[in-house]
């Protein structure tokens, strides 16, 4: 993923509080003001559906490398997804 596509497109940080199995989600892009997705969650059953997919495939792969339009891996608890359009 470019930088350009990247600030073009919400991503969100999302964390997996492994202390309170809590998920904090925080938008950052253009239209962030837009979006009711950030917030706290008590599991991950209550992300929106496209957000969970996303996060299924970021849990698997090797961190640090963007993967497609999906986000990027940054630990085993953090990572950007990116909203689809």
């Amino acid at each position: 993923m470019s930088y350009r596509k990247m600030f073009n497109d919400n991503v969100y940080h999302v964390y997996l509080n492994p202390d309170t199995n809590c998920i904090h989600v925080s938008c950052i892009g253009m239209n962030r003001l837009d979006t009711d997705v950030g917030g706290v969650y008590s599991s991950i059953e209550e992300l929106p559906q496209w957000m969970q997919e996303r996060l299924a495939v970021l849990l698997v792969v090797q961190p640090n490398i963007y993967y497609g339009d999906f986000g990027k891996s940054i630990d085993k608890n953090s990572f950007w997804v990116v909203q689809p359009q």
